[in-house]
């Protein structure tokens, strides 16, 4: 059976494009494609629609994906290297292009030798894809977005795109200032106001210095990995990039589809999960946003969330705004979030009753599971939140069970938790919503949790039987409460014996009245 062509690679010297070499992969697709991805994700600096791009010629070639012949790419060869001048074209300079179904990527690179040790042999190889090695850079996705790089940023590789201007300078003069070894300060300017700009930027030609104080001026433009950022995502952007999940995505997005995903807390499959920590985090759990499953992960995460709470949770996903950080006791939360200004009161709430309970470990515990399951109704992404979610109730489950029918408690009525015995709670969803409203209109606050099926003078459990409680039950209670504007942030129900368990319902009061 014939293989299926998966890419064709082509390489040549600068100055020699009729020295033309041809590869075609039918297998290692994904080592092409993994070391392809990391090299666009570390190095772009602009990523444009194709329309920006002036140059036709290079538009077409750059579609034509697999369908490109050796002859095709020899004169595309000879046309680019028309743009390359003086150390460009020096011998060891050479042209490649990668093409598969999904990309085109043309890069121009300086070939050189490396050595290898294997199986107790020395072997010498040439590098003909290598990072530290790439000078410049043009790659196409199949859906026409552009990725440019050129590490010298010269006048021959914009020509050839031959890109329309998407910054204008301001003014006829640019200096860059050196503030470190990977910091530059640019100041753009005009000849006239060269000299008059002191009291805010003096430079001392003669030394070749410059002292700069700047306060609160405005940020211009924000450019990280070619795309542009809102001034106020780069904290985020900056934390993503920290934890390695940008190079973990670029890798993940480019392995061919296998079925059902295998999620440890180590792997997705074969590729590792980053390993750093969130700051001051004993363990930091990387979780697939896009993956519903991951029976292996959750049992990990409940085990390690039973004895430990100073741990990090961080959602796998592309970068966008909606990441945010939500932070319970010592768990703290990094993912994509509902778009609500509801999370900080509840994270701010929970926070504060847990700060008064700590010194009753049991009760605070509980509390720190509640404020976690009910940050995870925020969660955006349907696998980090299915996972988390049952991660927490395993163990909120387990806590109530180990509690031995009784839980020490104590005022704490001015933080709204309230602990009601089972005699409280209505078989009728809508009778039970109107009398808790009427508790609720008592209270000042705006967010209220209530446990149904505590006893609040002896803290034992009077369990409502679960058969009472079913989801039919609590949507109907959820929606009655809402009707009566009391949004409904949790409603669960937690067993703990075969047949009866509590109620926990954590309301927020969408009116204050």
């Amino acid at each position: 059976m014939m293989k299926q062509l998966s890419a064709k690679v082509f390489y040549s010297p600068v100055k020699n494009p009729e020295k033309i070499e041809e590869m075609r992969v039918e297998d290692d697709l994904e080592i092409v494609d993994s070391s392809v991805e990391h090299i666009i994700h570390e190095k772009t600096e602009k990523s444009f629609p194709e329309n920006n791009i002036v140059e036709k010629k290079f538009i077409d070639f750059m579609k034509k994906n697999l369908k490109v012949d050796r002859e095709d790419v020899k004169k595309f060869f000879e046309f680019i290297s028309k743009h390359l001048y003086g150390r460009a074209r020096e011998p060891q300079k050479y042209l490649a292009l990668i093409v598969t179904k999904k990309y085109s990527f043309i890069y121009h690179f300086k070939l050189e030798e490396a050595i290898s040790f294997e199986e107790n042999r020395i072997r010498k190889f040439m590098k003909y894809l290598d990072s530290p090695n790439l000078l410049k850079f043009i790659y196409r996705s199949v859906d026409g977005y552009f990725k440019i790089y050129d590490k010298y940023n010269t006048k021959g590789w914009k020509k050839l795109l031959g890109l329309e201007p998407e910054y204008e300078a301001k003014g006829n003069v640019k200096v860059r200032i050196n503030r470190s070894g990977k910091t530059d300060v640019v100041v753009e300017t005009y000849v006239d106001d060269l000299e008059n700009i002191k009291d805010s930027i003096k430079f001392r030609w003669e030394d070749k210095k410059a002292d700069i104080q700047i306060s609160d001026a405005k940020i211009a433009e924000v450019i990280i990995y070619g795309k542009k950022l809102d001034p106020r995502d780069v904290p985020k952007k900056i934390k993503y990039e920290r934890l390695g999940i940008g190079k973990f995505m670029a890798e993940y997005k480019h392995q061919p589809e296998r079925g059902k995903i295998e999620e440890s807390k180590e792997r997705v499959n074969e590729i590792r999960k980053p390993e750093e920590r969130l700051n001051g985090k004993e363990e930091t759990f990387f979780i697939l946003g896009s993956n519903r499953e991951g029976e292996e992960l959750i049992e990990t995460m409940k085990n390690e969330m039973k004895n430990v709470f100073n741990l990090g949770f961080v959602e796998l996903n592309d970068f966008n705004s909606e990441y945010e950080t939500i932070k319970i006791g010592n768990f703290e939360i990094f993912g994509k979030i509902k778009s609500n200004a509801k999370i900080k009161e509840v994270e701010s709430c929970f926070n504060k009753i847990i700060s008064e309970t700590k010194e009753y470990s049991k009760l605070a515990k509980l509390v720190c599971y509640i404020g976690l399951l009910t940050s995870c109704q925020f969660l955006k992404s349907e696998g980090f939140k299915n996972k988390m979610q049952r991660a927490v109730e395993e163990n909120l489950k387990e806590h109530l069970s180990r509690l031995n029918e009784s839980i020490e408690l104590r005022e704490i009525d001015k933080l709204c938790i309230e602990f009601k015995a089972k005699g409280f709670f209505e078989n009728s969803a809508k009778k039970f919503s109107k009398k808790l409203k009427e508790n609720f209109e008592k209270k000042n606050n705006k967010i209220c949790t209530y446990f149904i099926g505590v006893n609040e003078d002896t803290g034992t459990f009077t369990p409502i039987p679960l058969s009472r409680m079913r989801n039919e039950y609590r949507e109907e209670l959820k929606k009655n409460l809402e009707e009566q504007g009391i949004k409904v942030l949790l409603v669960e129900k937690i067993p703990i014996s075969e047949k009866g368990g509590i109620l926990i319902i954590v309301s927020y009061k969408i009116r204050i009245i």
